[in-house]
């Protein structure tokens, strides 16, 4: 072998060797999973949220019957934590509404790998023999497996993403209205 041939051999590109079908089975699976985990912890905060806000505004229509009778200056305080957990409880509302796509998809968007076979509302139009064939098409493509699972995590990811913007709303809306009401009933109390 002569120098040339080692140079040769050095300088061109090596490919790269794809994981083991485990690994990457592995690393799909542990998106997929971390998405459902985040959404479901989405969801249990976006609740959390509706909760407290039910509680709060039925505790304030309650109250305020009677302190319209006794003590009218007070009106201010319930009345802005009413429009804070109203304002609040909205965005919370939002980020637990379920997201259906209404995008019409055919039969030929399945076959042709436009539409996800793992988003249920793409495939309810289609037959159950429609969707077993689109499925079967889609298996025997190793690649195209891997790429409608991938644009089924990053979609995941864009609801997600949504649901935490919501909900970074709620919490701010809320955390600034008990601020200001606290800081106003304290000046109330102290003056």
């Amino acid at each position: 072998m002569n120098n040339l041939d080692c140079i040769s051999d050095a300088s061109t590109p090596k490919k790269k060797k794809k994981g083991s079908a485990r690994a990457i089975e592995t690393f799909y699976r542990s998106a997929y999973r971390t998405q459902l985990d985040l959404t479901g912890l989405a969801d249990m905060k976006a609740n959390i949220m509706i909760s407290i806000n039910g509680l709060i505004i039925t505790a304030i229509i309650a109250t305020e019957g009677m302190l319209a009778f006794t003590q009218s200056y007070l009106k201010l305080l319930p009345v802005l934590l009413l429009i804070v957990s109203i304002i609040s409880l909205v965005f919370a509302m939002l980020a637990a509404r379920p997201r259906v796509s209404t995008l019409p998809v055919t039969s030929e968007d399945m076959f042709s790998g436009k539409a996800s076979l793992l988003y249920f509302n793409n495939f309810l139009q289609l037959s159950e023999d429609q969707y077993a064939d689109a499925m079967l098409k889609t298996i025997e493509d190793v690649e195209g497996v891997y790429r409608m699972m991938s644009k089924h995590i990053y979609n995941m990811g864009v609801v997600l993403s949504r649901k935490y913007f919501l909900l970074r709303i709620s919490y701010s809306v809320f955390l600034g209205g008990i601020i200001l009401t606290g800081f106003l009933f304290i000046s109330r109390s102290l003056f």
